[in-house]
């Protein structure tokens, strides 16, 4: 039996899974409309990375209400893909990891971005975001928000899940 088609398969899934791009989903992570927002991620943020390997480079977050926020991209980095710069977005935290997910503002594709991020030390003028990755069953049994919490849960129990850490910087006013 030609191993080498196995071979290529699993390689190419590989980069797929390791290219800087937020996980898309059918579903949010969370419980839009029911989490409060956290109040540090308000303001304009700029990428401290490559943008060849970015989706965005360049955001600015506004609270829309007490659950969710007003997310424009006004920076765009090589990987970036979606029709729209205009985003809703929500938090939500699974076991002691804080997440934020958008949906577009427009309806367009109908699917939510997710990102891990976790706010820096000094005065919050930082945080860093991570690119998620499935590793326990995959995108297979994703259902519901529910199924996809569990799969979020068992994969963060493994080693790589958070990759592609980003470093965000205010943007001083």
């Amino acid at each position: 039996m030609n191993k080498k088609p196995a071979v290529y398969l699993f390689l190419f899934l590989l980069v797929i899974a390791f290219s800087g791009c937020p996980m898309a989903t059918d579903h949010p992570l969370g419980y839009p409309g029911k989490e409060k927002i956290d109040k540090r991620l308000i303001g304009t943020w700029e990428a401290i990375a490559d943008p060849a390997n970015l989706a965005i480079t360049k955001v600015k977050i506004s609270q829309k209400d007490e659950y969710s926020y007003d997310v424009k991209v006004i920076g765009k980095g090589e990987l970036f893909s979606e029709e729209t710069v205009v985003f809703t977005g929500w938090v939500t935290e699974l076991d002691k990891h804080q997440f934020i997910y958008f949906k577009p503002e427009n309806g367009g594709k109908v699917r939510y971005y997710l990102y891990c991020y976790k706010m820096g030390k000094k005065k919050h003028d930082d945080f860093f975001s991570y690119d998620v990755g499935l590793l326990h069953n995959g995108v297979e049994k994703l259902y519901d928000t529910e199924e996809f919490r569990k799969e979020v849960s068992a994969s963060l129990k493994i080693s790589n899940c958070l990759t592609d850490e980003t470093l965000w910087r205010r943007v001083k006013q």
